[in-house]
């Protein structure tokens, strides 16, 4: 009885019947690179919404807007539902940007997955065909 070789990648098959080691890593590495990266610009954004909704530019976006507004909307009102609705929105684009980021990466990742799959089927076609055939014992 035989020990069969262990092996943590898929195995794959070239057009020719040869086998190679599938390469999948390209894939983990563009999601967890798309997320880190949305992370990061996620962070940048939150921050810069929080240094623009001062009381200053809230209070001149309320008078610019006051004609517009109903007459027994306060500024407290105003800015209360201002910063809500920027919040909720942030976070909307925030989600929206992290989803297109990490999808960006993961198909890169998916694309070196590819090419480097490529690479192994024809150095696993060009081994095979430059191997010497196994010798047939001679009969007697």
């Amino acid at each position: 009885m035989s020990i069969q070789a262990v092996s943590f990648g898929k195995t794959a098959q070239t057009k020719n019947g040869n086998s190679y080691e599938k390469a999948k890593a390209g894939g983990y590495a563009g999601i967890a690179a798309g997320a880190a990266m949305s992370a990061v610009n996620g962070a940048k954004v939150v921050k810069i919404i929080k240094n623009s909704m001062n009381a200053t530019t809230l209070k001149n976006l309320y008078e610019e807007n006051l004609p517009k507004l109903p007459k027994e909307l306060s500024f407290r009102d105003f800015a209360k539902h201002t910063i809500r609705g920027s919040k909720i929105g942030t976070a909307v684009t925030i989600g929206i940007a992290a989803i297109i980021t990490t999808a960006m990466a993961f198909g890169l990742g998916k694309i070196i997955d590819a090419v480097t799959n490529n690479i192994r089927a024809k150095k696993a076609d060009a081994a095979a065909t430059n191997a010497e055939p196994a010798k047939q014992p001679e009969k007697e």
